[in-house]
């Protein structure tokens, strides 16, 4: 029997249709393999550029998700803390505390806060506090509370009350405020102009409420060298050998020796507490 040619053509027709879907399907597959892969390449760069570049990372850490969010609420927490150190400032000044027993609860708060930090640091403290109120870098430094404790704690032992009660509201007031209107910087990065002159203004009333009246036009000068020396201290976080030198340490300190400083020159003294 002779096949009929009209039948080959036909067969050898779908034959061919079939080869051309399988051949495109096959393409297209291809084709869909090569754009995940590139998804995922473009991902895997997108995340080691976010791990490499800390401007990208400030930038995401600000958009609106919820982890900004917590951030934003740990950063007011801080400042709250650093508010509340004014509580004891203030409870001698309206006469609620002695000057003696003022100095013994810092002494005392000092002590506790470096037990807390060697073990913290040396043994392994796990507390979620320190997690939400401690910034990176104090992860394996010294934490601001401990450094507010123990430089306060000098100033009030070297200082009189009139140097070394604004010293330390320069740092549990002024710090608070300029940080709230400013960001969380990294050791090293300045912050802004209008942070800086709201941080100088808020010291140097601090200042002039306490020193004015017993130094007059010399406690005008003492209020602003002391304002002028938390503002940096404020302004700046050094690294010095690979440890930030956190203006929680260096303002009641800078602040009470500048002031001090200009008291003394004026002749206006006792300026030192120790006896």
């Amino acid at each position: 029997m002779i096949p009929n040619p009209d039948e080959r053509i036909g067969s050898n027709t779908d034959a061919d249709t079939d080869g051309r879907a399988e051949s495109e399907s096959g393409t297209e597959s291809s084709a869909e393999a090569d754009q995940v892969e590139s998804v995922f390449t473009v991902l895997n760069g997108v995340s080691v550029s976010i791990e490499d570049n800390k401007y990208v990372t400030l930038v995401l850490n600000h958009s609106d998700n919820s982890n900004s969010r917590s951030v934003s609420g740990n950063e007011i927490k801080r400042r709250l803390v650093h508010a509340s150190g004014t509580v004891l400032p203030l409870l001698y000044v309206i006469n609620i505390l002695s000057w003696s027993v003022f100095e013994i609860i810092m002494i005392i708060g000092a002590a506790t806060a470096a037990l807390l930090e060697t073990v913290r640091l040396f043994i392994g403290l796990e507390w979620r506090i320190y997690d939400e109120l401690t910034r990176s870098y104090e992860q394996t430094n010294i934490a601001g509370y401990a450094l507010y404790a123990f430089s306060s704690t000098t100033v009030i032992i070297v200082f009189t009350p009139v140097i070394a009660v604004p010293a330390m509201m320069m740092l549990t007031l002024g710090d608070p405020i300029s940080g709230l209107l400013g960001t969380t910087r990294a050791a090293g990065e300045s912050k802004r102009p209008r942070t800086l002159v709201v941080m100088f203004t808020v010291c140097f009333v601090i200042g002039l409420v306490f020193l004015f009246p017993i130094a007059g036009t010399t406690g005008v000068i003492s209020a602003g060298v002391a304002a002028i020396g938390a503002t940096v201290a404020d302004g700046i976080k050094p690294v010095v050998g690979g440890y930030v030198i956190d203006d929680n340490f260096s303002i009641p300190l800078i602040a009470a020796t500048g002031s001090s400083i200009i008291l003394f020159v004026g002749g206006h003294q006792p300026i030192i507490s120790l006896y």
